[in-house]
């Protein structure tokens, strides 16, 4: 018998896809965030951020610490999905910049983190479409 081989009508798989390049503007937010986490934790412990806190206890309560504590963790959430170059990150830094200018309206937080988070917010809003 005389053997025919046919083609497969089986399309190949499609190549992986290739995770995204993280840009070096990317780094720098990522490093701005990390930097701006940690100025907040200290803030709490220097005489205005103590003012700030006494303050916010007599409208807030303890809640003001926790508030504090939750957008400073969301934001180092939000900027590890940055790195990973992921949108969700954008969607968990934004909620933590929201959760932050809340705290700054109200008087218990630094204005320059609250401005600081919005514009890291800002650029990932800008860059999202680049995100997988």
């Amino acid at each position: 018998m005389n053997s025919i081989s046919v083609p497969s009508s089986t399309p190949a798989p499609p190549p992986p896809a290739q995770p995204p390049v993280r840009p070096t503007r990317f780094t720098i937010w990522c490093i701005l965030g990390v930097v701006n986490a940690i100025y907040t934790v200290w803030w709490l412990f220097t005489p205005a951020g103590a003012g700030a806190t006494a303050a916010a206890a007599n409208l807030t309560g303890e809640a003001f610490l926790g508030g504090m504590f939750i957008a400073t963790a969301l934001g180092l959430v939000g900027i590890a999905g940055y790195w990973l170059m992921r949108r969700w990150g954008v969607y968990v830094y934004s909620a933590a910049a929201v959760l932050m200018a809340v705290a700054v309206v109200a008087g218990a937080a630094p204005l320059v983190v609250a401005i600081r988070m919005v514009v890291v917010a800002g650029f990932g809003w800008f860059f999202i479409r680049n995100m997988v």
